[in-house]
């Protein structure tokens, strides 16, 4: 694995860095990219901190690069955990296969979710907010089995 390189903006690469995990559809097929694939990374980045999964696996690699290629992610588990349709709308527009329609790094701040975010402490809180609600809605579904249980 290569470490991250810098590249011109507006300029396209074909240099393999970091895990195949977090590369675009792209970089998996070989073809020229830029900056949308860090767009791409990202979405992987974000559907990991909220689902604890990533949105592509396989054991061998040639099945995970076909799946980052062919299939799309498990959007109802982010929705299943409690998260805004506002979210998972963030996550379509950040993975999507086509790079022409994948969102820019600008655009993501003007998401609905990102824009209560002013700073990166104020993101934080929105991704430990909804983190918290998740816990809380768990937990209150769990005590009132525990309370039909008792009965």
């Amino acid at each position: 694995m290569r470490h991250a390189q810098v590249v011109a903006r507006g300029a396209k690469t074909t240099m393999l860095v970091g895990d195949v995990h977090f590369r675009a559809p792209e970089v998996v097929q070989g073809m020229p990219y830029g900056s949308k694939a860090d767009s791409w990374s990202l979405g992987v980045i974000i559907y990991y901190m909220l689902t604890q999964t990533l949105p592509f696996t396989a054991i061998e690699s040639e099945t995970l690069e076909y799946r980052i290629i062919n299939t799309e992610p498990d959007y109802d588990i982010v929705t299943s955990l409690g998260y805004p349709a506002s979210c998972v709308d963030l996550l379509q527009k950040l993975l999507n296969k086509n790079i022409f329609q994948r969102l820019t790094m600008t655009a993501v701040g003007k998401c609905l979710w990102f824009q209560k975010a002013r700073d990166v402490n104020a993101v934080t809180a929105a991704v430990a907010g909804d983190a918290m609600h998740r816990y809380n809605h768990q937990l209150t579904h769990t005590r009132k089995k525990e309370e039909r249980d008792a009965r």
